[in-house]
């Protein structure tokens, strides 16, 4: 489950682990987690991590052997890229960078200004980071099997879409 920050990666992909028994996996919270134990910023640690590989790496070694063992949501910017040449059904959420925004300072409790700002700045941080770290442009949506815009339905909606869309793919691969 891929997409930027504020479609709702994680808010979907919990419960389809749950649904189909799986282990739920969200690097997100990884960076997150590293942020905090550095004392920084999320967009503070997004600025450092463009001087350094170290922290992506750290998250990326977690990402690939999770992979690697399957059997998990993986709810990460990223996890399409990685899971890439893997046997997977890759879901790319997407919503307006308003919508976004939005949804990140209600669920931080946080000044709308200060979350555009600092979204807009992680996001041009991670763009830039992955294309020179890996040759990633996380503006092709190529490799998804399935791409859904959050913003246009209801969750109700759009979890009903992606638990339809996940049991068919488990029923015809597995």
């Amino acid at each position: 489950m891929a997409g930027l920050h504020g479609v709702g990666k994680s808010t979907y992909a919990k419960p389809l682990a749950e649904e189909f028994n799986l282990e739920y996996v969200s690097t997100g919270s990884v960076f997150r987690r590293i942020a905090r134990e550095k004392g920084l910023t999320v967009s503070q640690l997004s600025e450092l991590c463009m001087k350094t590989s170290e922290f992506d790496r750290e998250i990326d070694s977690v990402t690939l052997s999770l992979l690697d063992s399957g059997g998990v949501v993986l709810d990460s910017l990223l996890a399409g890229w990685f899971a890439r040449d893997v046997e997977s059904f890759k879901i790319f959420l997407k919503a307006s960078f308003e919508t976004r925004c939005m949804r990140i300072a209600s669920r931080e409790n946080r000044p709308l200004e200060e979350v555009v700002s600092e979204t807009a700045a992680r996001e041009d941080s991670e763009r830039r980071r992955f294309m020179e770290y890996y040759g990633f442009n996380i503006d092709d949506l190529g490799l998804y099997d399935m791409v859904l815009d959050t913003g246009v339905l209801s969750q109700g909606s759009v979890s009903r879409i992606l638990k339809t869309a996940v049991s068919a793919y488990l029923e015809e691969k597995w």
